[in-house]
């Protein structure tokens, strides 16, 4: 018995310290963000890495927010991100408040909804949350 549980404390020790950095590390440099069956091109993908600090996700409604700390230069971040899902991916420029917020949509895969990108700068870093949202007339 004993060596069962040496063996688990063994296993437990090299997950925390080999693999579960790497499971963070590959998440805040994904190539994409899920939400729902969508995939939309992340931050990281389209303008190279950056310090992501915090995932938080909700199932009802769907929405995921990634806040990313530490950068520099927010603005051109922000531009560069939503110009290229305006011209790639099909996203329009819903709402825009200045260098403060932006807020695009485009039509989910999921029939009835859309998919909501808004991005908001919040000191020296900002916010990016997706959301499925249903379609009303």
């Amino acid at each position: 018995m004993n060596k069962i549980v040496f063996f688990a404390c063994v296993f437990l020790t090299v997950f925390l310290i080999v693999i579960a950095p790497l499971i963070i590390r590959i998440s805040g440099t994904a190539a994409y963000y899920k939400i729902g069956n969508d995939y939309i091109p992340s931050l990281s993908f389209v303008i190279g890495e950056r310090k992501l600090s915090a995932v938080d996700t909700s199932r009802y409604p769907m929405k995921k927010t990634y806040k990313y700390t530490r950068i520099e230069n927010q603005q051109v971040d922000i531009k560069d991100y939503v110009e290229y899902l305006v011209n790639n991916d099909d996203f329009l420029i819903l709402n825009s408040s200045g260098d403060e917020k932006i807020i695009i949509t485009k039509d989910s895969t999921k029939d009835g909804y859309l998919i909501v990108v808004s991005i908001s700068i919040l000191g020296k870093g900002y916010m990016i949350t997706l959301e499925e949202v249903k379609k009303s007339i």
